[in-house]
């Protein structure tokens, strides 16, 4: 499922990167990580549109990050490039993106 992942070591990285922000092992991140190719996957056959579980939202997020990677992930799994789309009602201000305070970076819960 993921063979183009793990091709140039993205999948490896992604799964340190959603262990240590959701303070969770690497093995349950790879899970996190299937899990979210595997949302993507049913997003492309079906065409319908869903709220991701957060622990899927976490792991599209990082790798949304390496721009180039989910790029070519994208265009060689599905033909275009899969746009995350958040959700205007519900705002994630505090669920995954970053926390200022007093104009300081303080983290991402």
């Amino acid at each position: 499922m993921t063979e183009d992942l793990e091709d140039n070591g993205v999948l490896r990285s992604l799964e340190r990167e959603v262990a240590a922000d959701m303070g969770v092992d690497v093995q349950l991140a790879g899970t996190h990580v299937h899990d979210m190719v595997a949302f993507l996957d049913r997003y492309w056959r079906t065409g319908v549109s869903e709220t991701p579980s957060a622990a899927v939202d976490l792991a599209w997020h990082h790798f949304i990050l390496h721009t180039r990677a989910y790029t070519q992930f994208c265009l060689s799994r599905y033909g275009t490039y899969l746009h995350h789309e958040p959700d205007l009602e519900e705002p994630v201000l505090g669920k995954c993106c970053p926390k200022v305070d007093d104009g300081v970076l303080v983290g991402v819960g």
